[in-house]
């Protein structure tokens, strides 16, 4: 009895290999309505810098999980002009802003995208393909832009398809900040930056977020069982004496599969084991 209970925990020791490779993409939209247009978000060209911070709420995205690895804005206008932005992501428990200084510091966030984007794509979605996937945990995201191109547009400038926020009240409803300039701006410091947090948007003020979309991976576990395994050269001298060779280590690892049969060539063991009675 108790070789066949040494030789079956060998045997699952040897298991192992759960690979995470397999992604199924899906894309969250998050507000479709193109009622409303606005050219203060996500960014303004018609100033030389501006910064934009805006809060998706976790019931509007409704996943657990994922890595985010595009975000596309809706546009309304083109200007045809080409920007160079960087965009932050991070999470937070926070819903709304509180005063025009509320910003959330983006010390701590994942710069995400670092480069130029055209905006010559009228009435179509201006797709940024993210040079560094943010891992999502389930938590509000804030999606902050910081238009550093330097140079302002002059004639026709880009607008953004937008939808209004709901809540209780103004403040319940502010999830989006904004802040233009015609010199350049330290997002380390936004603090100091004098915020907007109601847009001016269809010749009125209104509390808006740009209609968006996430590219959202989810990684998949595959596992890895094989058909057959060899234990090789077994060396058991400890527990029985008439073999004088050493016993030899072996490091576990978890997996979960189903064995469907055991078999050994060599004598020494007895294996009486029904896996069809107690599937293992």
């Amino acid at each position: 009895m108790k070789r066949k209970f040494i030789f079956l925990v060998m045997l699952f020791a040897l298991l192992g290999g759960v690979k995470f490779s397999a992604q199924a993409q899906e894309t969250i939209t998050i507000g479709e309505s193109k009622d409303l247009s606005t050219m203060y978000l996500p960014l303004t060209d018609f100033s030389k810098q501006s910064v934009t911070q805006q809060i998706y709420k976790s019931d509007e995205i409704n996943k657990e999980s994922g890595l985010i690895t595009e975000i596309a804005f809706h546009v309304a206008q083109k200007s045809g002009s080409e920007r160079n932005v960087v965009i932050y992501m991070s999470e937070t428990t926070k819903t709304n802003y509180t005063d025009a200084y509320d910003w959330i510091a983006v010390e701590d966030a994942n710069i995400v995208y670092n480069g130029k984007i055209s905006t010559n794509v009228d009435g179509e979605w201006l797709t940024i393909q993210l040079q560094n996937a943010f891992e999502y945990n389930g938590e509000n995201i804030v999606v902050t832009i910081h238009d550093k191109t330097g140079v302002a547009v002059s004639g026709t400038y880009t607008k953004f398809y937008v939808y209004e926020t709901q809540g209780d009240d103004n403040a319940a409803k502010s999830r989006c900040m904004y802040y233009t300039s015609s010199g350049s701006i330290d997002c380390s410091n936004l603090k100091k930056c004098y915020a907007s947090r109601s847009v001016y948007v269809n010749s009125a003020y209104k509390y808006v977020l740009n209609n968006v979309k996430f590219t959202m991976a989810t990684l998949e576990a595959e596992v890895i069982a094989p058909e057959s395994i060899s234990l090789g050269d077994v060396k058991l001298g400890n527990d029985w004496t008439e073999k004088n060779v050493a016993s030899a280590n072996v490091e576990i690892k978890a997996i979960a599969t189903t064995i469907t049969s055991i078999s050994c060539e060599n004598n020494f063991f007895t294996l009486n084991y029904d896996l069809d009675q107690n599937p293992v």
